[in-house]
């Protein structure tokens, strides 16, 4: 799973390039809601967001739209485990807080720091999806890894290489000069060489701002709203995403995940509980604060969670609540 702050502003520069109706498509494509764009701490799937970033770049017959799409984030967009990271002292510990932050932000993937022939490597490994092409999503994370060893190492830094984790393209030259830096294809893992002296390089410390405290990983955790990635979770983040949509199966939710049915609810059996009973409490919870809402109405509230029938609301709304559905 990952959150959907990952994708910035690739709606507004998809509108931009190909017309609004495009952000549309992508994300039909992709198989994801578009009012997704408007709810960004939801979480999804990685691969649903990997699939994003290239039916983007093949709407927009763009090679390098992600790469253009990282250009205009700011590393901060991602979440606050980024910026407790570039309160850090140096590059090295900033990469350690990036190795512990990410989990927060995404499963499925690490930050590195290691050795390669003598040399360090500031890293990005994500897992690979067979169907998916990877290439927009992990060319834009290329230019937040280069922001964040700059605010380090000053904004002049520049790469010795860069490394992708996948085959070389007809688009290779043009990358590396959008990146300014020499493209390595077919690398383990998407990497970026540092020098022990920018790695070890005190960070260049500005005006402090009036009441400013730095940031602790309490406050990190705090703001993710994390939770550890299990089963359960997962099924609830994908129903929350699915109803965006007002539609919520156990079958897409299973796809989603990668899972036959028959292997998603014995799983949640297991953790004792069922898809059904993931389903209700969801929809509960989700009832009480559309309710409250005057602009809503009963018949919408229940469209909103998934019912086709606004008597089943109704029926499942009196099994909770004793009473019938109001708009307060």
């Amino acid at each position: 799973m990952t959150t959907a702050t990952g994708f910035g502003p690739l709606p507004e520069i998809l509108a931009d390039a190909s017309g609004a109706p495009a952000v549309g498509r992508t994300f039909r494509r992709a198989g994801l809601p578009e009012a997704l764009i408007h709810d960004r701490r939801m979480r999804l799937p990685l691969e649903a967001m990997v699939g994003l970033f290239a039916q983007g770049a093949e709407i927009a017959g763009d090679r390098l739209l992600g790469l253009r799409v990282g250009q205009a984030m700011n590393p901060s967009a991602y979440g606050l485990w980024i910026e407790h990271a570039m309160e850090a002292g140096t590059l090295r510990s900033a990469i350690r807080r990036l190795s512990w932050g990410v989990g927060l932000h995404q499963s499925g993937s690490e930050v590195l720091l290691t050795r390669l022939r003598g040399r360090w490597i500031f890293g990005y490994r994500v897992q690979r999806f067979a169907n998916v092409d990877p290439r927009a999503h992990i060319d834009h994370v290329v230019p937040s890894m280069l922001k964040i060893v700059r605010r380090f190492a000053g904004a002049a830094w520049r790469p010795g290489w860069v490394g992708l984790p996948y085959a070389g393209d007809p688009g290779a030259g043009a990358l590396a000069q959008a990146i300014g830096a020499e493209v390595r294809f077919a690398c383990p893992y998407l990497m970026i060489p540092v020098s022990s002296a920018v790695l070890d390089r005190a960070r260049p410390v500005g005006p402090a701002a009036h009441d400013a405290r730095p940031l602790t990983r309490s406050d990190v955790v705090a703001h993710a709203g994390v939770r550890p990635f299990h089963a359960v979770t997962a099924v609830e983040d994908c129903i929350q995403l699915e109803l965006l949509a007002g539609r919520c199966g156990v079958e897409t939710v299973a796809q989603r995940l990668g899972l036959s049915t028959r292997s998603l609810q014995r799983t949640l059996s297991q953790e004792g509980t069922s898809f059904s009973d993931i389903l209700d409490r969801i929809r509960r919870v989700k009832a009480a604060e559309l309710l409250a809402s005057p602009d809503m109405r009963v018949g919408s509230v229940a469209l909103a969670l998934g019912y086709s029938d606004p008597s089943n609301f109704t029926r499942a709304y009196k099994r909770w609540t004793g009473t019938a559905p109001t708009v307060t």
